[in-house]
């Protein structure tokens, strides 16, 4: 992953300046205070320009060492980094335990949540839009038109959510269908009411085709178990008809749900669910009693990664028998794309392709085949989506997306581009300030047979033994005035945050490469930023 442009905000810059842990003690984090105070001490140096520069890089350490020494302090900082030091918080009081001044900030913080909550929204649109194209495949005969594709029916249906109170949410939904030339729409009304984190409220009306009005009841029965109850009312020319419906759920075990649910009315049913979900897989089984359908469903899903889902299923019932399978692949960020082909008796043949754009879905069904499994139906329903998803992801999105990541990149280098300066110069100058500690470092490692650096490399390394010149700089010195007792360890942070050290290559993935002499013989290693860089390894000897 690309490396922040904030790393001065970076809430690890602190523990990396002083080369910590997150878990480091106070006696750890005054022991590397110390250890740095040797080098950049202003007493100890009497050129005028490097007395600057290490008055400078003093107070930085001080800066570092007064939060991370200080239990308050640094706790402040671990949860909101260097803007949360800087705030104008409330007095919390001094005999407070570190977990009683964390909740403390975290109630703080929730406030100022709450204040944005008022004018915050979560919309949701679904666009569907029906085709039919049987005729390509199906055709009355060579005296009626073949291969006609017509929109069926179009659907439109957006809602908003609108929190109130931390409590409170009320969610505005509306509706409008054509199809064949008539249409219809719904407006809808939807309260929710959260009592405790185990037990809330839904209350909603709407209008459009007839009144409803009706309310729903979600509760935490037990530790595993958890309810739902509702009632509503719809109106129809005979007066009010009431729906009652009751959900009961249980866990079964660490990944696997049970459910059983009846709902009332003209369409009644009873319909009991399994379901097991761990992180790459989903599997689900559906039995339904009811009217007039009876049937049961079994389905599969399998996640690649977090960029591609793989899903197949299968229906019977007194209905006919069905089996579906589709892909879904992530395009962009926010972006995901998939199709699906159902293939089934009496249904025919269908393809759905959906769109999916943050909270934004475009569902198009394509109807193929109405009365009977057409092998041209599936084979082209299959094949056809495929290979245009390839053709629009290599030469539409592909070549987009990697143009829009160099424009950002440009943008992030030359907005950066004055800070990285500086940074570089306080880097160079540091390191003339280690030369003598340097010096010093080697002669006692090399006495001992220990560990000496021999070349080091930080920024974007191109691949084994090359970089680009450009976007490297040598931290030889640096790293071996961080060598301890013949060990060097550099803790899981960015090590941009190093003595000594800048970014080279702004917004870009970043490496380190270390080529060490130990007990005689040659070593390397090449590790990624944030990784843990302990050495030496016997791993890392060069035969």
């Amino acid at each position: 992953m690309a490396a922040s442009l904030e790393e001065d905000d970076d809430q690890d810059s602190y523990y990396a300046l002083l080369n910590v842990s997150k878990d480091a003690s106070t006696e750890q984090v005054n022991a590397a205070y110390r250890r740095l105070c040797i080098i950049y001490h202003p007493d100890k140096h009497e050129d005028p320009e490097r007395k600057t520069v290490a008055k400078r890089l003093f107070n930085r350490l001080k800066e570092a060492h007064s939060v991370l020494s200080d239990s308050e302090k640094r706790i402040i900082y671990d949860v909101y980094g260097k803007k949360g030091l800087e705030a104008s918080w409330e007095v919390v009081a001094q005999t407070r335990t570190p977990s009683e001044i964390r909740e403390e900030y975290e109630r703080l913080q929730r406030r100022q949540e709450d204040e944005r909550l008022q004018q915050a929204t979560n919309p949701y649109g679904r666009t569907s839009v029906s085709i039919n194209a049987t005729d390509v495949f199906e055709s009355y005969g060579d005296d009626y038109e073949a291969g006609v594709v017509e929109v069926s029916s179009i659907s439109m249906n957006q809602q908003v959510d609108a929190p109130l109170t931390r409590k409170d949410t009320v969610t505005l939904s509306g509706t409008m269908v054509t199809k064949n030339g008539r249409g219809h729409g719904q407006v809808a009304v939807l309260l929710r009411h959260v009592v405790t984190p185990s037990r809330w409220f839904e209350f909603d009306v709407g209008a459009g085709t007839g009144l409803y009005f009706g309310g729903r009841m979600f509760m935490n029965l037990t530790r595993f178990t958890y309810g739902m109850a509702g009632l509503s009312f719809i109106s129809t020319p005979a007066g009010l008809q009431p729906l009652v419906t009751a959900n009961l759920t249980r866990r079964l075990g660490d990944h696997m749900n049970g459910s059983l649910t009846w709902k009332s009315g003209a369409e009644s049913s009873m319909t009991s669910s399994i379901v097991r979900e761990t992180e790459n897989h989903h599997l689900a089984l559906t039995l339904r009693l009811g009217i007039p359908d009876i049937h049961a469903r079994l389905s599969y899903m399998y996640k690649y990664e977090q960029d591609m889902r793989v899903h197949v299923a299968a229906k019977a019932g007194f209905m006919g028998i069905a089996a579906e399978y589709g892909i879904d692949t992530k395009i962009t960020t926010h972006s995901w794309v998939g199709a699906t082909m159902v293939v089934g008796v009496p249904t025919g043949v269908k393809l759905k392709i959906k769109v999916t754009r943050s909270s934004q879905e475009f569902v198009f069904p394509i109807e193929l085949a109405s009365d009977a499994i057409v092998p041209e139906a599936v084979f082209y329903g299959t094949v056809l989506p495929i290979a245009a998803y390839w053709v629009i992801k290599l030469f539409v999105v592909n070549p987009f997306l990697k143009r829009r990541e160099n424009e950002d990149l440009q943008e992030q280098q030359q907005a950066a581009e004055s800070r990285v300066d500086a940074k570089k110069r306080e880097a160079e100058l540091a390191v003339r300030l280690m030369k003598d500690a340097y010096e010093r470092s080697v002669h006692i490692e090399r006495e001992r047979h220990g560990l000496v650096i021999r070349e080091a490399w930080y920024g974007k390394l191109v691949g084994e033994g090359e970089e680009d010149h450009n976007k490297v700089i040598d931290v030889i010195i640096p790293l071996q005035c961080q060598v301890r007792d013949s060990k060097l360890i550099l803790q899981t942070t960015s090590k941009v945050g190093l003595p000594g050290f800048y970014d080279p290559c702004v917004g870009e993935e970043k490496s380190v490469r270390v080529v060490y002499e130990f007990r005689d013989a040659m070593h390397e290693v090449t590790l990624k930023d944030t990784d843990l860089v302990a050495i030496p390894r016997q791993s890392h000897r060069i035969d």
